[in-house]
């Protein structure tokens, strides 16, 4: 297989694959050769800055994206017609139109295709969908997401600060929350009204740091919330709760591996298993090639949270709700 990028997911994706009896890293690509050979080294593969060779090659039969996200349609497509199996980081793509090639691509081909919406493998919203399903807080009424941190800075030529290359926090990181929510209840979105920040000084500029409040077919509303706005010095977190008409589910990953259930008359603490949901993620996409199944994800599924983030970025950008689906790119 290829890894294509050798910037930090690549480097994730790279140690989940290297922990797989079943699979190989043959190549790493990467524009800048010199970090191409740093990751290959530290995995015994062939570093390679020829994208050609990364994924036409005969001794690869799985290509990971792990590029920017304005590079992903160009590559994905080509990847798909080659017929080999993709594994693609998320966003899926940057506009709708986009995403639709890749689908198109996608289906014309017996290849396995994934889009890398790693949350529904991270054990605690794993465990958090895992009670809904057997009705333990009752009929979902809110959901509320947090994902907040400090910019990105590892970005090559520091592409997360482009908008028209990344999307803002809107899309590239509160994309998670997005496929999160939707698959966990089921139900696909409405209405979304969305605001970003306006100031632009320092390391807060327009497009780092949104809002967004989600009204669901079925009634449930939700309310997610992203930052690359925070100080260097600010942890990573995450906090995602979920309230039903029995109960409540809550995790932050600022208080250990674990997930409370508030209930009427107690309270329990779930802990999960401490396995990456990065390994997860790509053992399961792994088994799904050996195995002949269908992954987990389906490419409508990362079309859809990509339909959410625009809906919201459209949504910023005017002051009001917009409808679901949206109609053009």
């Amino acid at each position: 297989m290829s890894i294509l990028g050798a910037g930090y997911m690549g480097r994730v994706h790279a140690e989940s694959w290297t922990k797989l009896d079943c699979a190989e890293v043959i190549k790493v690509y990467s524009r800048n050769l010199s970090r191409a050979k740093s990751l290959a080294r530290e995995i015994a593969a062939q570093p390679v800055n020829d994208i050609k060779e990364a994924i036409l090659s005969g001794e690869v039969d799985v290509v990971d994206i792990c590029l920017p996200t304005f590079l992903h349609k160009e590559v994905a497509v080509k990847a798909l017609k080659a017929e080999k199996h993709l594994l693609l980081e998320k966003p899926i793509a940057l506009t709708l139109n986009e995403a639709k090639e890749i689908i198109n691509a996608a289906e014309k081909t017996s290849s396995k295709f994934m889009v890398a919406h790693c949350l529904r493998f991270f054990p605690e919203y794993a465990k958090i969908k895992q009670l809904l399903d057997s009705h333990s807080i009752g009929d979902v009424r809110v959901m509320r997401a947090y994902r907040i941190g400090t910019y990105p800075t590892w970005g090559s030529d520091n592409w997360f600060s482009n908008l028209s290359k990344s999307g803002g926090v809107l899309i590239d990181l509160m994309i998670h929350d997005f496929d999160f929510m939707r698959w966990l209840i089921g139900d696909e979105v409405e209405r979304v009204y969305a605001q970003v920040n306006e100031k632009v000084a320092g390391h807060l500029r327009k497009g780092y740091h949104a809002m967004a409040i989600l009204k669901f077919k079925g009634g449930a509303i939700a309310y997610a919330e992203g930052s690359w706005a925070l100080p260097a010095t600010h942890p990573f977190t995450m906090y995602f709760e979920v309230a039903g008409t029995k109960g409540l589910l809550t995790y932050s990953n600022r208080k250990g591996l674990t997930c409370k259930a508030y209930y009427e008359k107690e309270v329990q603490e779930l802990s999960p298993t401490s396995k990456s949901g990065y390994d997860l993620e790509i053992e399961h996409f792994a088994r799904c090639i050996l195995m002949d199944l269908e992954p987990m994800i389906k490419p409508i599924d990362a079309y859809n949270a990509l339909e959410i983030a625009i809906a919201a970025k459209k949504s910023a950008e005017t002051n009001r709700p917009v409808q679901q689906p949206l109609r053009g790119d």
